[in-house]
C-alpha cells in the first residue's frame, strides 16, 4: 500500500534524476548528438512519470478526505 511518504520519496527521486539530467544535458559540452536524444528522451519519461505519482497522491488524498480509505500511521517506539 502506498503513503504519503511513499510516494513523496519516489516523487523526490524522480526530482533529483530531472535535475541531474538536465544540468547534465544544459553544461557537458562533450556529449554527442546521440546521447543528448537520449537523455532528452530519458526526461520526458522521468516527466511522465513524476505526473502519474502526482497523480496517485492527488487520488490518495482525495480518498481520505471522501472517507474511502484511512492513512496508515505507524506508532513511535523509542529504542
Amino acid at each position: 500500500m502506498e503513503t504519503i511518504g511513499t510516494l513523496t520519496d519516489k516523487l523526490i527521486i524522480e526530482n533529483i534524476k530531472v535535475f541531474r539530467l538536465r544540468t547534465r544535458y544544459l553544461h557537458d559540452e562533450s556529449l554527442t548528438e546521440q546521447e543528448k536524444i537520449k537523455m532528452f528522451h530519458d526526461i520526458e519519461l522521468l516527466n511522465n512519470q513524476r505526473a502519474a505519482i502526482g497523480k496517485e497522491l492527488d487520488q490518495l488524498m482525495n480518498d481520505w478526505l471522501e472517507n474511502k480509505s484511512k492513512p496508515v500511521v505507524f506508532k513511535r517506539v523509542k529504542i
